[in-house]
């Protein structure tokens, strides 16, 4: 049984417990806690578990691997998708890392998504040009509480052991170097291969 299933059910019990108690308070008649004190006491505590177990229910892991919800995630952050020739070469509580296994001079070569404590923070992808030398990295930042979600689009060459920066392109221009390389809108599309 899947963890999720097993804490909602806990969930399911003890609401029905803080019902049965809450009940019990109120009613006059036939009173199982006798003193109203101790009874609101016991309440706040089921409500409190309640609250924890389902905060729980809601903290992503990133040791799971779930590409159905990740393409879904990605399509939803409008990011490149895992192609049907990339693979997760490693996954920890920080990241996870998809490689490609093709060897065209121009492909999707890398997927990093990144996690901080408790959710996304950040998916690169890095697009190859094997014949310019030329890698294009598209880097998506999650807005949160503290910074505005942000797009960083950069064309990076290698010279000689360190990468450079050649330029940072807008949206618009972004789409025109991944269309004149080949890469087209299916993209950023979900496919069914799961």
């Amino acid at each position: 049984m899947k963890y999720e299933i097993l804490v909602w059910l806990i969930i399911g019990i003890l609401a029905v417990i803080g019902f049965a108690i809450y009940l019990d308070i109120e009613n006059a008649d036939n009173k199982l806690i006798k003193n109203k004190e101790k009874g609101k006491g016991i309440l706040s505590s089921v409500k409190f578990l309640i609250f924890i177990l389902y905060i729980t229910t809601q903290i992503p892991s990133n040791y799971r691997y779930d590409l159905y919800n990740e393409k879904e995630e990605f399509a939803k952050y409008k990011t490149p998708q895992v192609d049907s020739t990339m693979y997760l070469s490693s996954i920890d509580k920080n990241r996870k890392i998809y490689y490609s296994m093709r060897k065209d001079s121009i492909l999707h070569s890398k997927k990093r998504i990144d996690y901080d404590w408790l959710t996304l923070d950040k998916i690169t992808d890095e697009f190859y040009n094997k014949k310019k030398n030329l890698t294009f990295e598209v880097i998506y930042i999650k807005g949160s509480l503290f910074r505005k979600e942000k797009r960083i689009n950069r064309l990076i060459a290698r010279k000689g052991c360190e990468d450079v920066v050649v330029g940072t392109l807008n949206e618009s221009r972004k789409d025109s170097l991944l269309k004149a390389w080949g890469f087209d809108n299916k993209l950023y599309k979900q496919d069914n291969r799961f």
